[in-house]
């Protein structure tokens, strides 16, 4: 059996069709080896497989982002109100494998962690009566935070996922400053002008998953392949949720995306590509549907520790291209009236002998 170092380098191109706003996506691959010499006799072979593809994954790096943004408005008789707000966050995290081997041998797993949280948030209020009297302030806050115990859990036989934003310690949380006056009545008649000047702790938005059954098998479908890089997905344009602002539901616009990169125990995947950092797009002008210039990767299954070591044979390298862009023609401006949406970074198995899908966004490289 040869060394982990001289068993897997796999070559790939990638065809760039070129537009102005060209995002260079992270390039994305797995090395999948078998550590596990049997299967639970509580799980299917397929199961147990995917539970082995698991139980090499040591710890997983996480990034991920949010925003909020909503309001209401009321109006009867005489009383007015409305508000409007808008929250944003991102951040990253480390989570630990914590599962014993028995667990893992039956398909559940836990990891866990803490990161930091980053984020803002701006909202405003107004209120009034038929006399005028109410309320109108804005309120404004930006910081960081700890997240102490985040979780992400899977259970292969329950096919169930949980990736939880763990909690934010409120003395901790940053601060939220409200401005504005309050006009009400005062004794003996007439009005009183008082200021709001205050302060107060907010948490910072983290991410929300949904909660339907719809969403909990798009949460599996995502780790149903295995250990790859695992990107998770919330959108909902009428009933997200803000804990800045505790609001939640109807008006409420949110969209999330975590991501979760594995690490394996004793074994990681080296990417190298000649000269990426000198490479520029370029895109054919004469023909904007041909492919514009390449630039070569290579990855190699290997040992952390740098030590020769034998392994069981690698089963297959995966690469996707993730977010890439879709601008229509070569440039901004050419061709006049393009309106293709075509992605602008590809995959080619030139000389791999790999099996390209999901419109040149991934590919396969079996051994």
């Amino acid at each position: 059996m040869r060394t982990a170092f001289s068993r897997s380098i796999v070559r790939f191109f990638m065809r760039l069709f070129l537009s102005p706003q060209w995002l260079l996506c992270a390039l994305v691959c797995s090395g999948l080896a078998s550590t596990w010499a049997t299967h639970a006799q509580e799980l299917t072979p397929a199961e147990a497989e995917l539970a082995k593809k698991f139980a090499g994954v040591v710890q997983w790096r996480g990034i991920w982002g949010v925003s909020v943004a909503g309001g209401a408005s009321r109006a009867n008789g005489g009383y007015e109100m409305e508000s409007r707000y808008e929250a944003a966050g991102h951040g990253t995290f480390t989570l630990e494998r914590s599962s014993d081997n028995d667990e893992a041998a039956r398909g559940v797993f836990t990891w866990q962690g803490k990161g930091e949280a980053r984020g803002g948030g701006l909202g405003t209020f107004s209120e009034s009566d038929q006399q005028g009297f109410g309320e109108e302030w804005v309120q404004e806050f930006s910081g960081a935070v700890e997240q102490e115990r985040i979780e992400f859990s899977l259970g292969v036989k329950s096919k169930s996922v949980g990736l939880h934003p763990g909690t934010q310690r409120e003395e901790k949380a940053p601060l939220m400053r409200r401005t504005g006056r309050m006009v009400s009545a005062q004794s003996g008649g007439g009005r009183k002008v008082s200021p709001i000047d205050t302060n107060f702790r907010a948490p910072i938005d983290t991410w929300y998953l949904g909660s339907s059954d719809a969403e909990a098998a798009r949460r599996w479908q995502v780790v149903s392949n295995g250990p790859g890089v695992l990107a998770f997905g919330y959108g909902s344009p009428t009933a997200g949720r803000s804990q800045t602002f505790a609001v939640s539901g109807a008006g409420v616009t949110q969209r999330t995306r975590v991501v979760l990169f594995p690490v394996y125990e004793d074994l990681e995947v080296e990417v190298t590509i000649v000269d990426y950092a000198k490479w520029r797009p370029q895109g054919s002008i004469a023909d904007p549907t041909k492919p514009g210039n390449t630039l070569v990767a290579r990855a190699t299954l290997k040992t952390k520790s740098g030590q020769a070591k034998t392994f069981p044979a690698v089963k297959a390298f995966r690469f996707q291209s993730m977010d890439t862009t879709r601008e229509p023609g070569v440039c901004l401006n050419w061709p006049l009236g393009a309106k293709d949406d075509d992605y602008d970074l590809r995959l080619a198995a030139a000389g791999t002998g790999g099996d390209v899908s999901d419109r040149d966004q991934k590919l396969a490289v079996t051994s």
